[in-house]
């Protein structure tokens, strides 16, 4: 049996120089097929066709959850029920002076009634100090009697007073109380400039970012709520300033 398989593969054409010569073609081996797929990508007609589907491939964004590639980083406007939401959050409380106001007729009351007890405990007082005094009553009780109905006419007598007599004799929680009764007047008026121009896109968009900014600030907003504004006009984040050295 050994001396039988030993002479087959003594048959065998191994393919080298040697058995070619001798015409050993016994174990030849077969020709390469030709190539099955001739558009695979790699033979030049497939590399050709490949290049010919890109070039018919419509140009337009690839959609890419939902967002094209295009639109894919830019932030998204708000949606109307933000916006209405912001609205009424903006707009000033309707007893936010008339808070101002009795807070300071509050304060002022104390300051009248340490000056009558003086009075009737016979306190010997300055004629040009009880002058001051009694131009600080006129002054004050014109400025308290327009507050009911044009707080902002009333603020400005006020604040007119202050800068004569009833500066130096009113006392220090009254003219603190004077101060936020201007500030709660002008914070008013901006915050119902600001709501109505939430509800004008076109407005907005063609503002100045720094005057949108100024605007926001004057409005005396929680963090929360000037957050929620600046994404409604598209104010980027504000970038905190280090103090300077």
């Amino acid at each position: 049996g050994r001396e039988e398989q030993a002479g087959t593969m003594g048959q065998m054409n191994c393919g080298c120089e040697s058995c070619q010569r001798d015409g050993k073609d016994v174990g030849e081996m077969p020709a390469m097929p030709e190539d099955p797929y001739p558009n695979a990508l790699g033979s030049d007609a497939g590399a050709k066709a490949t290049a010919d589907i890109v070039q018919e491939f419509p140009k337009t964004p690839i959609s890419v959850g939902g967002l094209s590639q295009e639109s894919k980083g830019k932030t998204a406007g708000p949606t109307a029920a933000e916006v209405q939401d912001a609205v009424k959050a903006v707009r000033p409380p309707k007893d936010m002076v008339k808070k101002a106001w009795e807070k300071f007729r509050a304060e002022y009351t104390v300051q009248k009634n340490i000056w009558d007890s003086l009075a009737l405990g016979g306190a010997q007082r300055g004629g040009g100090k009880k002058t001051d005094e009694d131009a600080t009553r006129t002054a004050v009780e014109a400025a308290l009697e327009k507050s009911g109905t044009a707080s902002a006419e009333a603020s400005r007598l006020l604040q007119e007073a202050l800068k004569g007599p009833a500066g130096s004799v009113l006392n220090k929680a009254s003219k603190e109380a004077a101060t936020q009764i201007e500030d709660a007047v002008k914070q008013v008026a901006k915050r119902e400039e600001l709501s109505n121009l939430l509800q004008q896109p076109d407005k907005y968009k063609a503002m100045q970012s720094d005057v949108l900014e100024q605007l926001i600030t004057s409005c005396g907003l929680s963090a929360e709520l000037k957050h929620r504004v600046r994404h409604i006009v598209q104010l980027g984040p504000k970038k905190a300033t280090s103090a300077s050295k």
